[in-house]
């Protein structure tokens, strides 16, 4: 799958909120990195 980074956000909490108000509405893959765990999770921004 191709991309491009669009943000990049270091979290200071176990509870961190991404603001995408200012990305156009479609599918984004968020991918989450910690020491333990690498998720990606798809967002559908309509």
């Amino acid at each position: 799958m191709y991309g491009r980074l669009l943000k990049s956000q270091k979290a200071t909490s176990n509870n961190e909120k991404i603001n995408i108000e200012d990305l156009p509405n479609t599918i984004y893959l968020i991918e989450i990195k910690t020491d333990k765990v690498n998720k990606t999770v798809k967002i559908i921004k309509e």
